[in-house]
């Protein structure tokens, strides 16, 4: 490797670590703007919650929570964020080794490139003299040759002594520090990138973790849409409105319970948590074990292996998961609902009241349908569920 090779790659190795260090700090910006962001739209998403509402308003009342489990998301994010990588202390002591490791090379680097640079200069400017002397030879005259001669001489040597300086300064540069600077390089560049690696899958699964949750707090806002029976909620507003001392309807009745087998913990937003022997009021039932429920006024879903149902509601719970026959016709008369048939054998996802969620084996066809249109000896008697619910129908 020449002098002017190795004046180069100590220039790239300084360019490497100027740029490296710009990166890394650019990267780290990234992630200060974008847990202010998600502090500012969890901050938005409350900001859409209404002051006042209906009471009782069911649509309402479900987005209003939705809203409120995605801002809690999202400031989630926020504040992990800030603890794990911004504020962390481990990231501030990296970060502080790594200035005093950048500074320790580039002391090192600046000194042997400058110098380097300085011989190679030194040396370029003897070459150029010797040329000069040489030139000037041609148009002497000839009593003065002889003088000329010693100048190119004299410029000659010069040159030759500065070229002598310049290789042995950068011998022992190669053999002592070059070493010396690759390995420093070769470790700081390394460490800035693996931490940089670090942090990013530490953002990457929180940026998951935090889709999966709006993705299903979108699917749980749809599903309690889908089955939400707005006809019968209609004549029930109506009935009372027109004569509040009319009876209520007698689906107003239709509310299950379960105890509380065991405590229930949770650091999720969106879980309902609770004490052994607490009794819970059931809002939802679905095929994937996850329940909703509502304890004191709390609601939120939970598993649904942790509640016993108690009382005549029981017969409801063996309708999950199950395949029960069709007894009654149904023409569905709303989006989201599919047509029945006498006969048919219905797979059951999901309750909510009197109303289901599941799929016509006969059609194919996947909605809501009123609980009623099943058989209800399939699900009162201590009979076990048809084969096919071990392996429920794609939806």
């Amino acid at each position: 490797m020449s002098a002017k090779e190795l004046l180069d790659v100590y220039k790239r190795i300084r360019d490497r670590i100027t740029g490296g260090v710009e990166s890394f700090d650019s990267i780290n910006k990234l992630i200060v703007k974008r847990a202010e962001a998600e502090e500012k739209i969890s901050h938005i998403l409350k900001e859409l919650i209404p002051e006042k509402t209906t009471p009782n308003d069911y649509i309402m009342e479900n987005i209003i929570e939705d809203l409120k489990i995605e801002s809690a998301q999202h400031l989630r994010m926020s504040n992990e964020l800030k603890v794990l990588i911004i504020q962390s202390k481990s990231g501030k002591i990296f970060a502080k080794t790594q200035s005093e490791n950048q500074k320790s090379i580039e002391k090192i680097l600046h000194k042997q490139y400058k110098e380097l640079k300085g011989l190679i200069k030194d040396y370029d400017n003897a070459v150029a003299d010797v040329q000069k002397e040489q030139d000037a030879l041609k148009t002497v005259k000839t009593e003065k040759r002889d003088a000329q001669q010693k100048k190119i001489a004299k410029a000659t040597d010069e040159a030759a002594k500065r070229k002598k300086i310049l290789e042995e300064f950068a011998n022992k540069s190669k053999a002592d520090q070059f070493p010396q600077i690759c390995n420093m390089f070769r470790d700081f560049d390394k460490s800035r990138l693996k931490n940089l690696q670090e942090n990013i899958q530490v953002f990457a699964q929180m940026a998951i973790r935090l889709h999966d949750s709006d993705r299903e707090g979108a699917n749980r806002l749809y599903k309690k849409i889908l089955t939400f029976d707005a006809e019968d909620r209609s004549d029930r507003f109506v009935q009372t409105t027109i004569d509040p001392r009319a009876p209520p309807s007698s689906t107003e009745s239709n509310d299950i319970y379960g105890i509380a087998l065991s405590d229930y913990r949770s650091d999720e937003v969106q879980d309902l948590q609770f004490s052994r022997g607490d009794r819970i009021k059931i809002l939802n039932q679905h095929n994937s074990g996850w329940w909703e429920g509502e304890v004191e006024s709390r609601r939120g879903t939970f598993p649904s292996t942790f509640v016993e149902i108690v009382g005549k509601k029981e017969i409801k719970q063996l309708v999950i998961g199950s395949v029960l026959l069709c007894v009654k016709d149904y023409k569905a008369t709303r989006a989201g609902e599919i047509n029945v048939l006498t006969g048919d054998l219905i797979f059951v996802d999901y309750l909510n009241g009197d109303r289901c969620q599941g799929k016509n084996l006969r059609t194919n066809d996947s909605g809501a349908f009123p609980l009623s249109t099943l058989e209800h000896r399939m699900f009162t008697d201590n009979v076990q569920p048809h084969p096919a619910a071990a392996n429920p129908p794609a939806q």
